[in-house]
């Protein structure tokens, strides 16, 4: 198993380039059927699928196949199941600073940003640890497509469930793994 080593020449031109340009008119045309959300999910998608087939990220993909969590699922779901300190981190927080708000009625409470990009740091660091330095350049970048699209246009009111399960399908979706 592992990620097919024919992507670059073979998936782009005949999956996720006509994906991309099936996506992109069809957000637009159904927006008024679309939660706000779901909108930028496929936002998100896009955003994605237009790097994976990007110079940049062909180069980032042929970098994963050099680690072995690539040819292994074993580390692929160990990987995965780490992200799970974070969300407890985050979760712990995120607890403790709505604690704060009930306790002592504070309306100045924290912004749940920071917990956010902690996260995703944590979600990066976790995978560098875990898999090495080409997935924590993955999960970077799908941070980072999430923030710039999802969350700061929220103000950092969304919740993490919503970028977890979109790495989740971004990567299940291109079927990296064989």
């Amino acid at each position: 198993s592992g990620i097919n080593a024919e992507y670059g020449h073979d998936v782009c031109p005949r999956l996720v380039e006509p994906i991309t340009s099936c996506l992109e008119p069809l957000v637009a045309t159904c927006a008024m059927e679309l939660s706000e959300m779901e909108a930028k999910q496929f936002e998100s998608v896009v955003l994605f699928l237009k790097y994976v087939c990007s110079p940049s990220g062909k180069t980032h993909f042929q970098e994963l196949q050099q680690s072995s969590c690539t040819h292994s699922e074993t580390q692929i779901t160990a990987m995965i199941s780490s992200f799970e300190l974070c969300m407890e981190e985050y979760n712990f927080f995120q607890q403790l600073a709505i604690l704060e708000v009930l306790t002592e009625g504070r309306t100045n409470h924290r912004s749940p940003c920071p917990l956010l990009k902690e996260l995703g740091k944590c979600a990066a660091l976790q995978a560098r640890l875990t898999c090495g330095r080409a997935y924590e350049k993955l999960f970077e970048k799908i941070w980072e497509i999430t923030n710039e699209v999802i969350i700061d246009d929220l103000g950092c009111a969304t919740t993490v469930l919503h970028t977890k399960r979109l790495a989740a399908r971004a990567l299940r979706s291109l079927k990296l793994w064989k």
